[in-house]
């Protein structure tokens, strides 16, 4: 007993940093190590709350335009906030290119980065992309390497096996986080992958 009570003591400053000291609770039953049928039902009802029921999101950050190549601290700052959930809104590397080896090696060079890293760790991600990361600067449907550019693109992000985005053109997606009654539904559009040729209209001054 006095080994778990060392343990909340220890976690508490933890519980109390993010908001909410009184959900650390500690109960010592009478039964040695053979805890009663009805404190096993109350640990299993809790383990079952907190693992599998979905959280509210409330604190949610953006950006864009990671140029791979120089210093980035602003993913330290991003982090320091703790968010519930970020996302990428495009050009999160500056590939333009169609060279596909020269796209990975951009995104190998983000992937490296140590506050990306932590980042990637901190919370849910979601991306889509936009003309640099696409490959090529105000580019549209056609660009060339559409097609391996978005296999590019999923595996980074590591969309898994049987994401839509790896079975359709595009990288469009949506994604509904919290529990019902707190629900967040986001909506990530694909600019560039169907973009026709842009027109230039009648010029207006004043």
């Amino acid at each position: 007993a006095k080994s778990v009570d060392r343990i909340a003591a220890a976690a508490q400053p933890i519980f109390k940093l993010y908001g909410h000291p009184a959900r650390l609770k500690v109960e010592h039953p009478d039964g040695g190590h053979d805890f009663p049928p009805k404190m096993r039902e109350t640990a299993y009802k809790l383990f079952d709350k907190v693992l599998r029921s979905p959280q509210p999101v409330s604190r949610i950050l953006f950006g864009s335009c990671t140029k791979q190549d120089r210093p980035m601290p602003i993913f330290k700052t991003i982090t320091a906030q703790r968010p519930d959930l970020f996302v990428f809104l495009g050009d999160n590397i500056y590939a333009d290119t169609a060279d596909m080896d020269v796209m990975r090696a951009k995104y190998a060079k983000l992937k490296n980065n140590a506050g990306f890293a932590k980042l990637m760790k901190t919370c849910p991600i979601l991306a889509t992309w936009d003309d640099h990361d696409y490959g090529v600067n105000g580019g549209g449907a056609d660009y060339p390497q559409k097609v391996e550019s978005q296999r590019i693109f999923v595996d980074f992000w590591g969309d898994p096996p049987n994401s839509p985005r790896r079975k359709r053109p595009g990288v469009y997606d949506a994604k509904v986080f919290g529990p019902k009654g707190k629900r967040l539904q986001v909506i990530l559009l694909d600019t560039r992958y169907f973009r026709g040729p842009l027109k230039k209209g009648e010029r207006r001054v004043g």
